[in-house]
């Protein structure tokens, strides 16, 4: 059952909504069966009336430029001793997305905080956070951890690098089979969202991000909602071109919801405009709300069968429209929303019992002829070559193709299951990465990049005693390499009393990072133990740690503001100073 405070969280943003559209709710209305919340939500909604950021503003997506909306008190900053906070990439109703580099594994990182006047709303983070964990999808952009401090949540998710649709709709015309690919893409990760009971509810241009293989992944499930237990939707927020009439009239919500916005984006996407009649933010709600659209005439780019699935994607009632995404992305492969005629049909029969015809031919030729075709199989290494090549352009679900080919041609290839492992760990799968670098170990048990790359998942899975067995090993069957395994043992050490620090094991923590500064002596491993010194209220080896962190890293900001807590604690104002 949700939480009081998780309720009162989520019943401030609905009332918030429904301000913004004109119709506000009142507290009791939002309470529902929770009277005994009314008083607190009523405080609430009297605190935020009297801020300035809930006056009339234009919709995110109108500002002609976002980023001089922007604050910068948060660059630099380094959160989790382990994200540095780089620039701001976006910014959204409640929400910031800045540009980090994760100093751990020593990649970049996308990280989502609220902005400084939504404060209150940090669990909807959290329940953020959760939701997209629960979704392992290469069309869903993955979350890779969560950090609390300074009284903030920190979403710290892939780095997508190509920017947004909606940059791509700024810049230039996009191409109809570039647009399809993407829709099918789109529509093929929400319809994985739709079965494990989320809806995504701000399908938009800002929300779907390009990876550097062109490919389209969703993005930003914070107003995303699971059933409730009668299995229903609560209407809440959402961006309002992209919003469906049910949507924006309060009623409840099914997967439905969200193929109506699909229908806005991939018209926005074939003509660069929304399919409503001209008119300021007010006529576009009433035709949104009639179920008034309006589609440009039949085109190179808006044939009568793209046309025939955008009416029905934009179908006033749900019922109207696709049944599922699944259906949506089915028809779009086809070409048109319309039943084929009798004779089409007949035709595909014709075609289908020829094909049944053929494949027996076929199947009798390869029975005869065994002997040559096994001398026109593709050769083992030129599978590698290609699953190489994906690899190393971060291809990752093409080499995982490739591989699992040379794998069928020899199930003993080490390297394989190696570069397998290897790409589905980079995918954030990494329970499944496990099994293929065991598998690579089987067969070549004293290959130490393999011990250490599985070194890898096991962290993230935080099997911490079997990262640091595997990477032991590697140092002991290969010296020569010893400093990357030794790097990796220091983050190993690191996580462990990141943990140890959470669960308030001050002691234990500390005796783990100074493992990790055994076998690392960087400055992040110094503010590390130095801030657990603080804690442990033993200041001057805090100031010790710190002081070698600031010798490292004298640019670092956030170890003098440490070290100055410590010096402060001495009653030593001026060094503090």
């Amino acid at each position: 059952m949700q939480s009081d405070v998780d309720f009162l969280a989520d019943a401030l943003i609905q009332w918030e909504d429904s301000k913004e559209v004109g119709v506000e709710k009142s507290a009791n209305e939002l309470c529902g069966n929770r009277p005994h919340l009314i008083d607190d939500l009523q405080k609430q909604i009297n605190a935020l009336n009297k801020t300035s950021f809930l006056k009339d503003q234009p919709l995110e997506d109108f500002v002609d430029d976002p980023q001089s909306l922007f604050s910068s008190g948060y660059e630099n900053q380094l959160v989790g001793m382990r994200y540095r906070l780089q620039k701001k990439l976006a910014e959204g109703g409640f929400a910031e997305v800045w540009l980090g580099f994760d100093q751990e594994l020593h990649r970049q990182v996308a990280i989502k905080l609220p902005k400084p006047n939504h404060i209150h709303s940090i669990e909807i983070f959290v329940s953020e956070a959760r939701r997209v964990a629960k979704l392992n999808h290469s069309g869903i952009v993955p979350v890779h951890d969560i950090v609390r401090e300074n009284a903030l949540i920190y979403i710290i998710s892939e780095y997508v690098s190509k920017g947004s649709l909606k940059d791509r709709l700024n810049k230039n015309n996009i191409l109809e089979s570039q647009a399809k690919q993407w829709m099918l893409q789109i529509a093929d990760a929400l319809h994985y969202a739709h079965q494990n009971q989320i809806i995504h509810r701000d399908i938009k241009p800002a929300n779907i991000l390009i990876d550097e293989n062109e490919n389209a992944k969703i993005a930003d499930f914070g107003i995303a909602l699971s059933p409730n237990k009668t299995g229903e939707f609560a209407p809440s927020m959402g961006t309002l071109p992209y919003m469906s009439p049910e949507h924006l009239d309060g009623k409840p919500l099914d997967a439905r919801s969200d193929i109506y916005s699909l229908g806005v984006l991939y018209y926005e996407l074939l003509k660069g405009i929304i399919p409503y009649p001209a008119g300021g933010l007010n006529t576009l709600r009433n035709n949104i709300s009639l179920g008034k659209i309006e589609l440009a005439p039949i085109s190179n780019n808006l044939s009568s069968g793209i046309r025939e699935i955008l009416i029905k994607c934009l179908a006033k009632k749900p019922e109207d429209r696709f049944d599922s995404v699944k259906d949506f992305a089915d028809t779009l492969r086809i070409g048109t929303a319309k039943r084929p005629s009798k004779t089409l049909l007949l035709v595909i029969l014709m075609v289908i019992l020829l094909l049944g015809v053929l494949a027996g031919i076929v199947w009798l030729t390869k029975n005869k002829t065994k002997t040559q075709s096994s001398s026109l199989t593709v050769p083992l290494e030129e599978v590698l070559s290609l699953g190489r090549q994906s690899f190393d352009n971060k291809n990752y679900l093409r080499s995982i193709e490739d591989f699992t080919k040379a794998i069928e041609i020899d199930p003993s290839c080490v390297e394989a299951f190696h570069r397998r492992a290897s790409a589905t760990f980079n995918l954030g799968k990494y329970t499944e990465s496990i099994a293929d670098f065991n598998k690579a170990v089987e067969l070549a048990p004293t290959n130490s990049e393999i011990l250490r790359n599985r070194s890898l998942p096991l962290m993230h899975l935080k099997q911490f005693d079997k990262a640091i067995l595997d990477l032991e090993l590697a140092i002991k069957m290969d010296p020569a390499t010893a400093i990357k395994s030794k790097k990796l043992l220091s983050s190993t050490y690191y996580a462990i009393a990141y943990d140890l620090e959470g669960n308030q094991k001050y002691s234990e923590a500390v005796g783990e990072s100074s493992k990790a500064i055994s076998y690392d002596s960087s400055p992040l491993n110094y503010q590390q133990r130095g801030i657990l010194y603080y804690k442990l209220m033993q200041y001057q080896k805090s100031i010790d740690d710190l002081t070698e962190a600031i010798k490292q890293a004298p640019e670092v900001a956030w170890h003098y503001e440490n070290r100055a807590l410590s010096y402060e604690a001495l009653g030593k104002l001026n060094e503090a100073k």
